[in-house]
């Protein structure tokens, strides 16, 4: 419908007339800042043309006025660029200032009014969100909340919401993933690789005997006299593959929740969701198969496992299996390592000490024994408590390990978001989905043999089992 504005609108002067949709000019007559009209009958003469241009500038008006709103509703830099794009040509033969203000103005740089890019699409809150988006998938709804139109997935359309046709704001999206991974102890620890793929597979040199003949892949060098003929060798070269597995959660949130208490809605899903997400990926870093999901830590091949001591004592754990531990860990890695213990463990930890005569002194080192330091120590590493390690005396309770030896393959950090009334429609029920693609396994694909010893080495130790 056509409409001239009698106010000023998103930085367009009184009096301009606008091809809109009938839904917004209804709502501006409404609000009185326009009123309807027949046919444009001034924009010839407003932009100082003649009446071959009338057409060309109608055109531009319009599509500035459209531009400005979305612009003004945070479209992404990426739709903005391809708007102007799309636009440049028709610029290039108008000198209209509302066109040159909107094409010229890079992403971000555009200020209407008191308003700015907004990374929310414009909801406060990830409960508005979710509200607008419960409101829209309803039978008989009277009106879809306009900010979900405008960033509707593609190919959507108002009557088609089986598949939450609606995009999650980034900015609540990106809120979320932090919580998941601030709270995540081993995540953090790890290295990133990112994927452009579902499956990459990345050249490793093979590097896990350290004997000659064997480091680097293979390759020697030798003494040679003078003029003395040169022996040639070669690297061999291995390969790590990370392929993206799915980790997905699903929860049915009640019309009445999201009617009446709106506001416990965003608690309720972040809190839930941040957390599950923690623990299930750090579970799958330490204890993974590999088969749909990464490949733990203490199920790969270059895990070194230290015996208990003979005659040891079940469910315990003494300062020879510490000391043990620290000797079979991989010599770069004692700068960065940690110690990852269940809870269980703190009491047999806290007591151990070294005999020395018929004295003897404390191993550990408690947080409060040193200035700064925000963790207890075993040889002045920090010792992390995680709730995923196994309980006292199995397998999995204490792991002294460097995570950066340890690789995590995404495409992106980002948390894939969708909602869906049919699922639970019988129950009055809203579904709100989370995916997360994500893989994983040890740079290494063995334990390391030194140059010279008989015990191998790692980044990766752990204690047998001690029933």
């Amino acid at each position: 419908m056509w409409i001239k504005l009698t106010q000023v609108w998103n930085t367009l002067a009184v009096g301009t007339e606008l091809n809109v949709s009938e839904d917004e000019g209804n709502k501006l007559v409404t609000d009185g800042i326009a009123e309807t009209v027949d046919a444009p009958t001034k924009l010839a003469a407003d932009a100082g043309g003649d009446t071959d241009a009338t057409d060309l500038q109608q055109q531009l008006k319009s599509m500035v006025g459209t531009i400005v709103q979305q612009v003004t509703s945070a479209v992404p830099d990426l739709v903005q660029k391809q708007i102007q794009d799309q636009l440049r040509g028709a610029a290039d033969k108008s000198d209209d200032p509302d066109v040159q203000k909107v094409l010229n103005a890079g992403a971000g740089d555009v200020e209407l009014g008191a308003d700015r890019i907004d990374p929310t699409f414009g909801f406060e809150t990830y409960s508005e969100f979710a509200v607008a988006v419960a409101h829209a998938c309803r039978p008989g709804r009277a009106k879809i909340d306009e900010r979900l139109i405008k960033h509707a997935a593609s190919g959507m359309s108002e009557g088609d919401d089986a598949g939450g046709g609606f995009l999650v704001p980034p900015q609540h999206m990106n809120t979320l993933l932090k919580l998941a991974y601030g709270r995540s102890v081993i995540y953090s620890k790890c290295r990133f690789i990112p994927m452009q793929t579902n499956q990459i597979d990345m050249p490793v040199l093979m590097n896990t005997d350290r004997r000659k003949g064997y480091r680097n892949g293979g390759v020697q060098v030798y003494w040679v006299a003078e003029a003395g003929q040169k022996t040639a060798s070669r690297p061999k070269f291995g390969k790590v593959g990370l392929k993206l597995n799915e980790l997905a959660g699903l929860v049915y949130v009640t019309e009445t929740l999201l009617e009446d208490s709106p506001i416990s809605l965003e608690p309720l899903l972040n809190e839930v969701f941040a957390d599950e997400f923690a623990i299930e990926i750090d579970d799958a870093l330490l204890f993974g198969t590999g088969a749909g999901q990464p490949l733990g830590v203490l199920n790969a091949p270059c895990l070194v496992t230290v015996a208990k001591e003979g005659g040891q004592a079940a469910v315990t754990i003494v300062s020879q299996n510490i000391m043990k531990m620290w000797s079979r860990l991989w010599g770069p890695s004692k700068s960065r390592s940690a110690w990852y213990i269940n809870s269980d463990c703190m009491l047999q930890l806290q007591t151990m000490t070294i005999n020395v005569g018929t004295g003897g002194h404390a191993l550990w080192m408690p947080a409060n024994g040193l200035a700064s330091k925000e963790n207890s120590t075993l040889y002045g590493r920090p010792v992390v408590e995680v709730e995923n390690m196994q309980t006292l005396g199995t397998e999995g309770d204490i792991l002294l390990a460097d995570f950066g030896y340890y690789l995590v393959g995404q495409k992106s950090r980002s948390l894939k978001r969708a909602t869906s009334i049919h699922l639970r429609f019988d129950y009055d029920e809203v579904a709100f989905r989370y995916v997360m693609r994500i893989d994983g396994q040890p740079w290494l694909d063995d334990e390391i043999q030194p140059m010279r010893s008989a015990d191998t080495k790692s980044p990766f130790v752990d204690l047998a089992v001690r029933e």
